[in-house]
């Protein structure tokens, strides 16, 4: 075989297994991508559920002089609340739980501080995306139909 033709099988070979492994990488980004949407979702409709619940409390605040805003911020206030404790014990168990993962990581450590980080902005950020909606309602409760009605 020619040291042409050597090369020419070693790079196509190379190439092959870095798009098998972009493919694969693509693969786990796709799922990864589908259970943040499926977790903002679903968060989403607590939030919604929580909001539709409450909704007569909100109309008495705006009621009794609270601004849409002011019940924006009572709903965002408490739902990040919520949130800090769900990723302080998601941390915490992280954490402790490190060497088990160790064994399922590949190029990080489980204690990798920049990894941390970023999957916990990332949880604050679907979380305040899945807050909005649900707060802006919260703010439009009407006063008059939710006294009417009890």
């Amino acid at each position: 075989m020619s040291p042409f033709r050597r090369l020419f099988h070693r790079l196509f070979h190379w190439a092959r297994a870095e798009a098998d492994l972009d493919e694969e990488i693509r693969f786990y980004l796709d799922h990864q991508l589908f259970a943040l949407l499926l977790a903002c979702l679903g968060l989403y409709g607590v939030l919604a559920h929580g909001v539709r619940r409450r909704t007569k409390e909100f109309a008495v605040r705006i009621a009794v002089g609270a601004s849409a805003s002011d019940v924006q911020r009572l709903v965002a206030r408490e739902t990040m609340w919520t949130l800090v404790a769900g990723l302080l014990l998601g941390a915490i168990l992280a954490v402790s739980t490190g060497r088990v993962a160790a064994s399922l990581l590949f190029g990080i450590s489980p204690y990798d501080g920049a990894t941390l980080l970023v999957a916990a902005g990332t949880i604050v950020l679907a979380g305040a995306l899945a807050t909005w909606v649900p707060a802006r309602n919260a703010g439009r409760a009407d006063p008059a139909s939710a006294l009417r009605d009890q």
